[in-house]
């Protein structure tokens, strides 16, 4: 027995039969609001071949969630980009939406899947590797998320996702704060030393200590403390801003100091 399910543009729905030939069961979730034909074709224990159609229709989703990703296909990023993936709705069925997701890169690397709430108070999860990528990897996303409930409140994912990029020279950015010193080392040599200065000591103001990822450079942007909810006002056009971190902590020029 051989069965075959498509949809109106001939994508097919991958599946397999029974031993007995009595039933057939697809690989994944059928696309909600979607018309499907089946054509099944048998052959009698005495060799008659047989051919039959059929369809269907799925019941359309009461709600459609969708997916923001980053990096871009194409880009080449930092040894410390993550994959991430941001949801339009919340995500319930966590577990199900994960094994959904597929990580495959040029040399193995290892890492994992982790859910986070993003900066616009939206779900998120992100995959990291183990350590630093290896400059020179090749990364591939593939979210097979079509037909895949998130859970209540959620909706359906009614398409796939997928992601391919490149990870180029290995740049750290050592910043000490206390001696205002910065040094960009570049595959493991010292390329320049910079004297920086921080945030405001101390209160709400004050540079944060720790490891960040350079997200984009974005150039000269407006910065106002008042979309923050800081007091002393400031609003200013700030040149060769680069952000590490959606809440808005950036790295930037200083002239005034």
């Amino acid at each position: 027995t051989s069965v075959t399910v498509t949809d109106a543009e001939g994508h097919r729905l991958a599946g397999r039969a029974a031993a007995d030939g009595r039933s057939w069961v697809s690989d994944r979730k059928a696309v909600p609001g979607t018309a499907y034909t089946v054509k099944a074709a048998t052959r009698s224990s005495g060799g008659t071949a047989r051919s039959t159609g059929a369809g269907f229709t799925t019941a359309p989703a009461d709600k459609v969630n969708k997916v923001d990703w980053r990096p871009g296909t194409g880009s080449t990023v930092g040894v410390a980009q993550p994959v991430s993936l941001v949801f339009d709705h919340p995500v319930k069925n966590r577990a199900e939406v994960e094994k959904q997701l597929r990580i495959t890169t040029s040399n193995d690397t290892e890492g994992s899947w982790g859910w986070i709430r993003d900066w616009s108070g939206r779900d998120r999860v992100d995959w990291r590797p183990r350590t630093y990528w290896k400059p020179g990897t090749e990364v591939t996303l593939k979210a097979e998320l079509n037909g895949t409930d998130s859970g209540a409140a959620g909706g359906w994912f009614v398409r796939d996702y997928t992601t391919a990029f490149t990870i180029g020279d290995r740049q750290i950015v050592e910043v000490d704060l206390d001696r205002h010193q910065l040094s960009l080392v570049r595959d493991g040599r010292t390329a320049r030393r910079i004297p920086v200065s921080g945030g405001t000591p101390g209160g709400d103001k004050r540079s944060w200590r720790g490891t960040a990822v350079l997200m984009a450079k974005e150039g000269t942007i407006n910065m106002n403390s008042e979309t923050v909810g800081l007091g002393d006002a400031y609003d200013k056009m700030v040149d060769h801003s680069m952000r590490l971190t959606w809440s808005g902590m950036y790295a930037h020029a200083a002239p005034w100091n």
